[in-house]
């Protein structure tokens, strides 16, 4: 039960991580049944597993961890990623929008190919073997579990966040790294939709608003805007501008939406209503928007329905429609919860991680790799990027220690 390295964790950062890890006796333990059960049900069970343009382009996709993934995407690229998966005999997919999935659209030929390349390593991978306590000792770390103990002269965590835990992905990875003296950033929801207090805009459910435009404000100070596509819920918002923004928002923050067709300013609705004379506000409004985005302003505007004429319009009601039209104010009750989240945002502390090598700072022979950290990426392939390319950079670290202790 005496290792080179054991990787905690059987998803993608993990197997990747055992896929470089040829010579070295490797490790993996997996608490769920099955391994890789997230990365199956990851884009539908066709799996986006990174993203296609130059990978200069993918450090802003962090938010503000950019300058920490930068190594570990330079050191193993999406470009290198798709040709590791070629070598082994998949073929990649490339969509319009950019995103990489297998030709066969299957997730499961990914894992297949992360599970071959281990096998020939000779990692052993073993399911329902959760580890349930870490130690460092003077030679390695003791990896405690139900019944079973394993030692190693290197450790790898890569278990994951928060989200879906019944994916094994439970947040234990967090409580391993505590127990090593690491900081853990509160785990909270990543690509998360938004719930909307007294939410108003239900019969919108299933409207997308392509490059939608959408303003944040926190205690009535504008923080940013956004733009991207929009999905009106029947409880609020989603689609991508939300899930990749909702690292930044909290409850109670303000989201002013612009319902605006793309072409179409405040200014020049406001002009279509004043010299609108006989024509009815919902047609004019169906101009600048769409026709069911129209109808349910014109319900929701006080002194206006739909047999009201532009001539008609008190200013109050103009005001009203111009305001809510360009700047719709919607109030976040929620984010989705942290269980139902397709990513996790918190996790082990980068100030305590070397980013050129994915090492502990404050433990020697320690490694972290994937959503186990604190980073956590834009949708479109870039989260299974990130778990990609920090387990091989901890593999090969793990790789340069050993070599230069002459343990392989």
């Amino acid at each position: 039960m005496i290792y080179d390295c054991i990787i905690i964790g059987a998803g993608p950062a993990g197997l990747m991580a055992g896929a470089h890890l040829e010579g070295v006796k490797t490790l993996v333990l997996e608490g769920a049944k099955k391994p890789a059960q997230k990365l199956l049900i990851s884009g539908s069970g066709q799996c986006n597993f990174t993203h296609s343009g130059p990978i200069r382009t993918f450090f802003k996709r962090y938010g503000a961890h950019d300058k920490f993934v930068r190594k570990a995407l330079s050191g193993f690229t999406n470009e290198a990623v798709i040709a590791f998966f070629s070598e082994a005999g998949l073929k990649a997919h490339v969509r319009e929008d950019g995103k990489v999935f297998p030709r066969s659209l299957d997730a499961w030929d990914v894992f297949k190919a992360l599970r071959n390349r281990n096998e020939k390593n000779g990692v052993q991978i073993c399911t329902e073997s959760k580890a349930l306590r870490v130690q460092r000792q003077a030679d390695g770390f003791m990896v405690y579990g139900n019944q079973t103990q394993w030692k190693s002269k290197c450790l790898i965590i890569a278990a994951g966040g928060a989200s879906y835990p019944m994916t094994g992905s439970d947040g234990s990875g967090f409580e391993l790294a505590a127990q090593l003296g690491h900081t853990i950033q509160a785990p909270r929801p990543g690509l998360s939709p938004v719930y909307i207090a007294e939410f108003k805009l239900s019969e919108l459910a299933g409207t997308v608003y392509p490059k939608g435009r959408l303003t944040h404000y926190r205690q009535n100070k504008k923080l940013a805007s956004y733009m991207g596509d929009i999905l009106i819920t029947h409880t609020g918002l989603s689609g991508p501008c939300i899930l990749d923004n909702s690292r930044y928002f909290e409850t109670g923050d303000r989201l002013e939406l612009n319902m605006l067709n793309e072409d179409i300013t405040r200014h020049i609705l406001e002009d279509k209503l004043l010299k609108g004379n006989k024509k009815r506000v919902k047609n004019i409004l169906s101009e600048c928007m769409t026709k069911r985005n129209a109808e349910v302003l014109v319900k929701l505007a006080e002194g206006v329905d739909e047999e009201t004429v532009c001539a008609e319009l008190t200013k109050a009601a103009r005001k009203w429609l111009l305001q809510h039209a360009h700047q719709f104010p919607m109030t976040i009750k929620s984010l989705g919860a942290l269980k139902s989240a397709m990513a996790t945002a918190g996790g082990v502390s980068l100030k305590e991680v070397l980013s050129s090598t994915m090492a502990s700072k404050l433990v020697t022979g320690l490694y972290f790799a994937g959503e186990v950290l604190d980073v956590d990426g834009d949708s479109g392939g870039y989260n299974i990027q990130w778990a990609f390319s920090s387990g091989m950079m901890a593999a090969m670290s793990v790789r340069k220690r050993l070599e230069e202790e002459g343990a392989i």
